[in-house]
């Protein structure tokens, strides 16, 4: 009996420590893999806007309505009978003619030079070989329309100057103009 009692104590452990182990197996595989991730997913936030227009087209950027209506290439830009702007030698201007009206609610610069970008209007017109190149400010032309103030609600007609390699200047229509705020851009394309 003695035998018996022995035996079924150690049968008894070893079943014992099996179940233990089997147990604490799955302790440990539950306490290693991952825990349960909740992922968010993300909202559809709207992407950059990009409008096409056509010279004489209406577009929109930020608060400015902007129409342009024209542009050419010119050597030089006269100011009254004495005064004017001669471009660089090897350099041109690439001349538009545009008419802005401010939608918004304040007073503002059109193309203000100083500003926190994304934040104001800028301008640009890049050539086929995708060179970019920035408004010139005409400083004392009274049709120059860069960093002009404009009231709310009102228009006002005026040119855009680039100061542009000749070579670029005899293909001046097939220049893109782009205007852009924050994402948004408006390109002009003849």
């Amino acid at each position: 009996m003695k035998k018996k009692i022995i035996a079924f104590f150690i049968g008894s452990s070893i079943l014992m420590t099996g179940c233990s182990a089997e147990d604490r197996l799955n302790q440990l595989a539950e306490s290693t893999s991952s825990p349960t991730v909740t992922v968010a997913v993300p909202t559809a936030t709207p992407g950059p806007v990009v409008k096409k227009l056509s010279l004489k087209e209406k577009g929109t950027i930020g608060d400015w309505e902007v129409t342009v209506k024209k542009v050419m290439a010119k050597r030089k830009i006269t100011n009254g009978k004495y005064r004017y702007f001669q471009a660089k030698k090897g350099k041109t201007y690439a001349v538009y003619t545009l008419t802005v009206k401010n939608n918004g609610k304040k007073e503002e610069k059109f193309l203000p030079f100083i500003g926190v970008i994304g934040q104001i209007v800028q301008a640009k017109v890049v050539d086929q070989n995708k060179k970019e190149y920035k408004p010139t400010q005409l400083m004392g032309y009274d049709k120059d329309i860069v960093a002009q103030i404009i009231k709310p609600g009102s228009k006002k007609t005026g040119i855009v100057a680039f100061e542009i390699p000749q070579k670029v200047g005899k293909k001046v229509k097939q220049l893109t103009l782009t205007f852009e705020k924050d994402k948004d851009k408006l390109v002009v394309m003849d």
